[in-house]
């Protein structure tokens, strides 16, 4: 229930809400742990737009949706405080031209940019113990295999494999 799709149903429900008018941003999955503003071209075009005061309104389904490094967290919230813009999620609206509600927030980046290292290492983890026990570390099968997706190992897949021994033959 949290889809891209899902997330700009809500966020055009917020708009509809609040009689405002929207646009979409969409980036997909480049709000990600190693992110860089420079490397955003969707979030850079939204600062450019809450900088030139289009923008006094913005809706994210979660807080992570915009930044989960405290760089960039600490740079959306000076640019929108800055301009006073509101932010709307799911759990409410936020004003950062208020003190508690800029204060809230650098709170809620702060457990946000924590929940995203714990799931980061819990998958890292995972997948090095997936790996030391032999079995598939995930994403797909190379070819010449296919994933037992229960037992979580790569199997040979018997008409992918003809082809893979050819080409070993060749070379």
């Amino acid at each position: 229930g949290t889809s891209l799709d899902k997330q700009l149903e809500v966020g055009i429900e917020v708009a509809d809400r609040h009689a405002m008018e929207w646009k979409h941003w969409n980036e997909g999955a480049a709000s990600s742990d190693n992110e860089e503003i420079a490397e955003r071209p969707v979030l850079l075009d939204l600062m450019e737009s809450v900088e030139s005061g289009l923008a006094k309104h913005v809706f994210v389904y979660e807080q992570d949706r915009l930044s989960r490094t405290d760089v960039v967290a600490s740079a959306i919230r000076h640019l929108f405080s800055k301009n006073n813009v509101k932010l709307y999620d799911c759990n409410g609206v936020y004003d950062y031209g208020n003190k508690n509600d800029l204060l809230f927030r650098q709170f809620r980046d702060a457990i946000s940019q924590f929940e995203n290292t714990q799931r980061v290492q819990r998958s890292k983890d995972g997948k090095l113990r997936r790996a030391k026990e032999g079995r598939w570390i995930g994403g797909p099968a190379p070819y010449g295999y296919k994933n037992d997706r229960i037992r979580k190992l790569l199997e040979i897949d018997n008409d992918q494999a003809k082809s893979v021994r050819k080409i070993f033959q060749w070379y």
